[in-house]
């Protein structure tokens, strides 16, 4: 289930296209690091600091216990999950129009953080 995804100011991004490519690049090398920490252990206590510091959840212990989010290293989003959550909402009445997945979902400056970081395997 995809829970997450990242929005773009389409207004700044169209005048900042450098600054919008850097950023998913640092975003993507970010998405990288805490998918190493939640898959392998790789720096895994440096993340749970960082995640002690910047949430709610203060327990170190916790993060052994709890199950870990898990972000595509290589930043796809799982278009069908929005497509299904989409349905959701919308047969409970909290959405009254559908919207194209594919017309919102933009691999522009992902494709660039992938020819900088490549992808992962």
């Amino acid at each position: 289930m995809q829970v997450s995804v990242l929005f773009f100011n389409q207004d700044w991004a169209s005048k900042n296209p450098h600054g919008a490519k850097e950023f998913m690049a640092a975003y993507l090398k970010a998405i990288r690091y805490y998918y190493e920490a939640a898959t392998k252990g790789v720096n895994r206590s440096e993340v749970v600091d960082i995640m002690i510091k910047y949430t709610a959840l203060k327990e170190r212990a916790l993060y052994d216990k709890i199950q870990w989010s898990i972000i595509d290293p290589n930043g796809k989003v799982l278009e069908e999950s929005l497509k299904d959550q989409q349905d959701w909402y919308f047969k409970q009445g909290m959405v009254t129009q559908k919207v194209d997945v594919s017309q919102i979902v933009d691999y522009t400056y992902l494709k660039y953080a992938l020819e900088q970081l490549g992808a992962v395997k």
